[in-house]
């Protein structure tokens, strides 16, 4: 039984609000129609054929045939443009990432072609959007000059056009990717362009009017607001298109307001960080010449200008639910006659003091947290003898104290915090930087609440092989963590202690990302991520950390949520797509927060685990360096249908509730259970995937000697403990199962497991590509009659390559002319890392590399040979550099085109550090090592001088370049007729990481390595 809760009155949070200051100025209001369009004159105009016929009577009827003839066809030939009658409209929600070649359709949530209705669903006081879409079908371009909202209407009631905000949506430009996004999302590296920018309709330029070219998209982004005090209930009203011509379109706009309110302060706190230097380079001028004072004072003759820029920058912000934060904002410094530093708090207050009393701003809701005015560069440590002097130790100290007596003196101390993050990149150095600040501000105030960005834990435990973490907890107030340092369950344990935690964002699979090219439910899951594991705030360090030039770009757009509106003729920033679907999330907590006061802390729980399963720590695999797939729910549909849920079960739960006296109550609740069903299929599934498939020699069994170990993953991401046994099914001939199936007892939801299947067989073909497809399954035991119900299968590879001896000596050229033909000593079928996760779209397969690649193995008495063909018809489009280096980005090589060969020749390696790993480059550089140096912070990693010889062939034919490489058998130490091999090849044109093995994450297992049978030397 759920426990009551005082219920929140429909319209509690809200009261009216009065004009604003003076010095504020006027936000994006709704678009109507741009009077920018060049007028354009018809030739018509200059011919008028009455005028014709007045001149030149007309004696028969040809000549008016003829001329009429020829007017037409002129008219015919200068037409240039088609009107909106050729355009394809219909909308999407918000969560679809539109690109131009969108297809239109016809149904989906929240439009109907055939009724040619836009449909949307909010709670008063909630921005709610979706995007529409126009589609040229037409040989010729068409205008868009205009498109207006009317109010929309019930009754008597009215929800005014001025609520809505209308952007055109423009598009970023995109080459390069990070390998988390090649890993996690159905796309490889190709140039695309990615909807980001936010151009407002009413916008001097870059928005109306609109030419859309033949068959190409353009996407608008529509927001409206539902203002305090709405009344619930089924709004209408209608969306005009007017072309160039004066001809317009129509669709209706329905709007159903529900019977509840998003309270005014927010339950999830979002500090959104910007620089106003940089906001006043793009958007402040003298004389139509940039001007950026490097200290605003109130004497400054942009002053007012300058303010207006920070004004409209902290209300879009604030519009967000994001706390807008100018952190080079600071009172003036001065010294007096002693050299005593002395603060002057005049300009300071006269800027931010609307920000902390809420005047700023139209809701009249003021800031619930605000710095120290301090950061790691202003003042600069330089001038004072640097970080841990006593004279920059003197200076911060008397420094910190006018503040925290300015801000006990304002009543500000209450919210305060202390953002320095500390330099430097040794681990060790940041923790003794932190404590010399933690020892210094005990002395000064106690009350000065610390943030630190480094775990209040030892990262051993998590696979770091040595730690220099120090215990620093009893100075620091708050946790602000990088997600991917982010241990939740380490966290509750501060939480305990009264400690706060905040989520730091950086980078999938741990949290997800902010940047232009991010999935669009990444942005929306960091708010539900921090509720999930009750961190009390997100903090954004940057939202405008522009490019140079400030033009939209992907490169650091994490740290880039609005963008320069000086392109366009505005004098102030535009938002971003992913500054709009931030705010979707956080509405979204609101809906939770609304459930938990309203009786509904189970479901809002149930929800919220739905969701968020997983993230942090919990999204490690084999050692913090590796991490599995991301811990949120990427279908953006599940998203909508959990709104749906939570407004559903908030209606229910208002003292009065809304049902439709139309559907009778058993229909009612069957389509309950059925929304219920859809969503738990959609989020909660029992997920298991085979890591590796290792193969051994035991010569003792005569009859089956090799043995098989299918190493496993097996995640419960259902709502109830799991029961049942793994086991492989469905073996080939000749196999057969080695001992009992590994018993599943009592899984517990969103906990996983590791097991080992194993078999035996005796010696098996393999295909041409060098493998056996595999399988397992997870099976329940609790069937009745006695039968075996699969919960659960999944499919892998038994990689196995047999070495074939070669007897004419190989030239290491790189060509691969001289080598014998043989049978079961080639591997091919490479397979894209990641892809077992999250498929490939639009390829012709959705796993395997676009460009095969197939590697041969031979050996003689000394040495072992390998050889790659790597298939490219497009080879004067490789990267190839001059330097013998391999990058990498987390554990993945990036940059440039390689091949790559990791080792195990015996069966003790346990880590990345007990590997031979050879790369050789495209440009002919051979690297070989012991260990592999992406991962040094968790394994062994040294020089390993092997004497290998490599040759790379890129000339002899036009399609393929291939590589040849000899290792001396003496190189690899103790060796057993069966190892480890894995062959794998990085195609930087396309970001293709294929190995042979079909990795999942990455290489550097010995779990997930292939087979190699290599007999001894005769």
């Amino acid at each position: 039984m759920v426990a009551s809760q005082p219920r929140v009155p429909f319209d509690e949070h809200f009261e009216r609000v009065s004009t604003l200051p003076s010095r504020n100025v006027p936000g994006i209001s709704r678009v109507v129609e741009n009077d920018h369009y060049p007028v354009r004159i018809s030739p018509r105009k200059n011919l008028n054929l009455e005028e014709v016929r007045g001149k030149h009577p007309v004696k028969n009827n040809f000549f008016t045939l003829i001329l009429g003839s020829l007017l037409l066809g002129l008219s015919g030939c200068m037409q240039t443009e088609s009107g909106v009658k050729s355009l394809h409209i219909w909308a999407v929600p918000d969560w679809v990432t539109v690109f131009r070649d969108a297809l239109p359709e016809s149904e989906n949530a929240v439009f109907s072609e055939t009724a040619k209705q836009v449909r949307l669903q909010a709670a008063v006081n909630e921005r709610v959007s979706c995007q529409l879409l126009f589609k040229n079908e037409s040989a010729l371009p068409a205008t868009i000059r205009g498109v207006t909202a009317s109010d929309l209407t019930l009754n008597v009631h009215t929800v005014s056009a001025d609520q809505f905000s209308m952007y055109l949506q423009h598009w970023v430009t995109v080459h390069d990717y990070p390998s988390w996004y090649l890993r996690l999302t159905p796309y490889l590296r190709e140039t695309r362009e990615y909807p980001d920018p936010l151009v407002p309709l009413t916008a001097p330029k870059g928005a109306l009017p609109l030419q859309i070219m033949p068959d190409q998209c353009a996407a608008f982004w529509i927001d409206l607001h539902i203002p305090p005090g709405t009344e619930p209930g089924v709004y209408t009203g209608t969306l005009r298109i007017t072309d160039h011509a004066g001809n317009s379109r129509e669709l209706q706009i329905q709007l159903e307001v529900f019977p509840f309110a998003l309270p005014q302060s927010n339950h999830l706190t979002v500090i959104a960080g910007f620089n106003t230097q940089t906001l006043w380079q793009h958007h402040l001028t003298i004389n139509d010449r940039a001007y950026t004072p490097q200290r605003l004072t109130f004497n400054d003759p942009t002053y007012e200008s300058a303010t207006a820029i920070l004004d409209t920058t902290a209300r879009m912000l604030h519009e967000h639910r994001c706390i807008p934060v100018p952190w080079d904002i600071q009172p003036q410094r001065e010294l007096d006659a002693h050299g005593v530093i002395r603060l002057d708090w005049t300009d300071y207050d006269r800027l931010v003091a609307g920000f902390l009393d809420g005047t700023a701003f139209d809701n009249r809701m003021p800031v619930a947290l605000w710095p120290l005015p301090i950061t790691a560069d202003l003042p600069n440590p330089e001038i004072y003898g640097g970080w841990g002097s006593q004279s920059y130790r003197n200076m911060l100290a008397e420094y910190l104290r006018q503040c925290t007596a300015h801000f006990q003196d304002q009543g500000w101390m209450d919210r305060h915090f202390l953002w320095l993050p500390q330099p430097g990149s040794d681990r060790l150095e940041r923790y003794r930087s932190y404590e010399w600040l933690g020892q210094l501000l005990s002395e000064v105030d106690p009350r000065i609440q610390l943030a630190c960005d480094l775990p209040p834990y030892s990262l051993v435990p998590y696979g770091m092989k040595t730690d220099n973490y120090r215990d620093i907890a009893a100075l620091v107030h708050i946790w602000g963590l990088p997600a991917s340092l982010m241990d939740p369950r380490e966290l509750a344990h501060q939480r305990a202690a009264d400690k706060s935690a905040w989520l730091l964002p950086d980078r999938p699979p741990y949290a997800g990302s902010l940047s232009i090219i991010a999935p669009s439910t990444h942005a929306r899951s960091l708010a539900w991520m921090a509720r999930r594991f009750g961190l009390s705030a997100i903090l954004l360090p940057q939202v405008n950390a522009w490019p140079a030039n400030g033009h939209p770009n992907n490169s650091g757009s994490e740290n880039a949520l609005i963008w320069p509106g000086n392109e366009y003729g505005l004098d102030h920033p535009i938002p971003s797509i992913r500054l709009k679907r931030l705010l979707r999330g956080i509405q979204d907590c609101e809906y939770l927060w609304l459930m938990e006061h309203n009786g509904r802390q189970g479901i809002a729980r149930l929800i919220e685990t739905d969701m968020i399963p997983f993230g942090g720590a919990a999204c490690y695999g084999d050692h913090y360096l590796d991490g599995r797939g991301h811990g949120w729910v990427s279908d953006g549909s599940a998203w909508m249908l959990a709104r749906q849920i939570m407004a559903r079960e908030l209606r229910q739960a208002m003292p009065v509730a809304a049902a439709d006296p139309g559907i009778p109550e058993d229909i009612r609740q069957f389509a309950e259970q059925i929304e219920w069903t859809r969503f738990s299929h959609t989020v909660r599934n029992l997920e298991l995937q085979f890591d590796g498939v290792r193969m051994y020699l035991d010569e003792q069994d005569h009859s089956r000697p090799l043995r098989i170990e299918g190493h496993v993953w097996l995640l419960n991401a259902t709502r109830a403990p799991v029961s049942g046994k793994l086991e492989f099914i469905d073996l080939p001939e000749g196999w057969q199962n080695d001992g009992p199936p590994v018993l599943i007892d009592n899984l517990q939801p969103l906990q996983g497991t590791r097991a080992v299947l194993r078999a035996r067989t005796r010696p098996f073909p393999v295909n041409s590509d060098g493998f056996v497809p595999v399988r397992a399954a997870m099976l329940s035991t609790k069937a009745s009659d006695g039968s075996n119900r699969y919960l659960t299968e999944a499919s892998g590879r038994l990689s196995l390559i047999n070495v074939q001896p070669i007897t004419t000596p190989i030239t290491v050229d790189g060509r691969l002319d001289d080598w014998p033909l043989a049978m079961g000593n080639t591997a091919s079928d490479f397979v894209l890392l990641g892809t077992a996760d999250v498929p490939k779209q639009n390829r012709f397969s959705p796993y395997q590399m676009s460009r095969r690649t197939t590697v041969f193995v031979g050996h003689d008495q000394d040495n072992l040979y390998i050889a790659f063909n790597c298939r490219d018809d497009r080879l004067h489009e490789r990267t190839i550099t001059r330097n013998n280096l391999v990058f990498y980005d987390e554990l993945w090589p990036t940059g440039e085109d390689l091949v790559e060969v990791v080792l195990a020749p015996d069966s003790r390696a346990v880590d990345a550090g007990d590997l031979f790993h050879i790369v050789v480059k495209a440009n002919g550089a051979v690297i070989t090592e012991r260990g592999v140096a992406c991962l040094a912070e968790v394994a062994g990693n040294e020089p390993w001088p092997a004497g290998i010889s490599a040759a790379v062939d890129d000339q002899s034919q036009g399609d393929r370049w291939t590589v040849e490489i000899k290792i001396p058998l003496t190189s690899l130490g103790r060796r057993e007729a069966l190892w480890g091999i894995n062959f794998a090849r990085y195609h930087s044109l396309h970001g293709e990481y294929g190995s042979w093995s079909a990795a999942r994450r990455y290489l550097y297992n010995p779990v997930t390595l292939g087979n190699i049978y290599l007999p001894p030397v005769q």
